[in-house]
């Protein structure tokens, strides 16, 4: 099982909690470390409602990284649309940190936690609004077998 937990803050949200589970096995869902660019991706998506979240960072151990660190490719995307909040979001890092808890092999868990600021996109038949929000999230990820590059 894959799972994401975060509260929102800023815009049009109070500490919105919200939490997605989907089961592991799914064939773009999990993470994945690459070998070859020393990338682990972590990536959720789901058709209803729909939304997805992905984070990457360089690595394939415990850390704690800062969104602001460009040697660690380190970000985090995620969006959700109408049946979730009522029009779609985009929500894009700006600054923020990332702790990798746990980094299981194959099979086993990576999990760890995310905050800062997001930089929210929202879009709706009245035109696009930008602002910021705060977050706060817990993720927990099965790790899928690595990415081989050709």
């Amino acid at each position: 099982m894959h799972s994401l937990s975060f509260v929102l803050n800023g815009g049009s949200y109070s500490n919105s909690s919200f939490v997605v589970s989907v089961p592991s096995g799914r064939r773009l869902e999990g993470a994945f470390y690459n070998p070859s660019t020393m990338l682990t991706n972590v990536n959720l998506l789901n058709t209803s409602p729909p939304y997805f979240f992905a984070l990457t960072f360089k690595g394939n151990s415990n850390d704690s990284l800062s969104w602001a660190d460009t040697s660690k490719k380190c970000y985090a995307h995620f969006g959700m649309s109408r049946q979730m909040f009522g029009d779609d979001d985009l929500y894009f890092t700006t600054m923020g940190f990332v702790k990798i808890n746990s980094y299981g092999p194959v099979g086993d868990y990576i999990s760890g936690t995310f905050s800062g600021t997001l930089l929210h996109t929202k879009y709706s038949s009245t035109g696009v609004k930008v602002d910021s929000t705060q977050t706060q999230a817990n993720f927990l990820f099965v790790r899928e077998n690595d990415v081989v590059s050709p």
